[in-house]
């Protein structure tokens, strides 16, 4: 049985007016940037989102993740709400 690769995805980091058209800065998991036209994003598609990627037979294909994309967001507003949490009370020893 043929082992499967963990699926890839790129998170739509923001989109760009240029003179020579709209462009997508997406961000690998590894961190590095990659700059698309955004006549390639799936439509709807907002900064913030995340996206799979996918082979395609004529290259590859970004198709929405909104499972990944609202993970994603709630465990980020979880570790947002943790470092907002009480304010310690007593003295504070420095």
């Amino acid at each position: 049985m043929k082992e499967r690769a963990a699926p890839e995805y790129w998170v739509l980091d923001g989109l760009e007016d240029t003179p020579q058209g709209c462009w997508a800065r997406l961000e690998r998991a590894d961190g590095k940037m990659i700059v698309l036209p955004v006549s390639v994003l799936p439509d709807h598609t907002r900064e913030g989102d995340v996206l799979q990627v996918l082979a395609g037979p004529d290259g590859d294909v970004l198709r929405p993740a909104p499972e990944e994309t609202a993970r994603r967001r709630e465990a980020a507003q979880e570790r947002l709400s943790a470092l907002n949490g009480p304010t310690p009370t007593g003295d504070i020893d420095l």
